[in-house]
């Protein structure tokens, strides 16, 4: 049904050219601070202090950048098919400083595909990926679509679909995003009727050299 490579590369660059098995990262809440304990018995005394101080310990976290990425989480791609899960939307900023984890892994099950949307804000900048499967080949594309509003259904697959032996050794490609918009890569595990895949991705966003 799928060709069949080794390496899955990007088709040719055009003006508009178009690797934790949680689905909802663990950290997005922050962990506690070390003297937090410490924060709590220096203010125990009367009732006004013991809520002084609870209020200080939820003021450990930055609730700013906990409801963004909550926010970003929790909206879902227009019109996506009910076999499909997604990672959160991830920002290629955040990529390229660190903020959200490059590496991940994640279990697809039989029947289900996993997608992994990256927003490109800037032009002319490059989105690099590995990834390798187990225990066996999984189907992989790049889609692109001009905003996260647009429906999946009108997404264009900007490298073509190919059925990768990421099993057998580690599968790399990139592509030149001229254009922003949100850029999408797809893992495919729904022509597998009785096999879970474990999908071990990287991902990298750099300027054009």
């Amino acid at each position: 049904l799928f060709p069949t490579y080794n390496h899955c590369f990007p088709l040719p660059l055009f003006s508009f050219y178009r690797d934790n098995a949680t689905s909802c990262p663990d950290d997005v809440v922050g962990e506690p601070a070390e003297d937090e304990a410490a924060m709590g018995a220096a203010l125990k005394g009367n009732g006004e202090d013991e809520d002084i101080a609870e209020d200080l310990l939820f003021q450990i976290i930055d609730q700013e950048a906990v409801m963004k990425s909550i926010s970003v989480y929790n909206d879902p791609v227009p019109d996506m098919p009910l076999n499909m899960t997604s990672s959160m939307l991830l920002l290629a900023d955040d990529l390229k400083s660190g903020e959200v984890n490059r590496q991940n892994e994640v279990w697809i099950k039989p029947g289900k595909t996993f997608i992994v949307p990256v927003n490109i804000s800037q032009q002319n900048t490059m989105l690099l990926w590995e990834f390798s499967s187990h225990p066996k080949d999984i189907v992989f594309c790049v889609n692109y679509r001009t905003s996260d509003l647009t429906a999946f259904s009108e997404a264009e697959e900007i490298v073509a679909r190919c059925k990768c032996d990421s099993h057998k050794q580690t599968v790399r490609g990139e592509l030149l995003a001229k254009q922003q918009g949100i850029y999408t890569l797809v893992f495919d595990n729904s022509y597998s009727k009785v096999m879970s895949k474990k999908v071990h991705y990287s991902l990298e966003y750099r300027k054009q050299v």
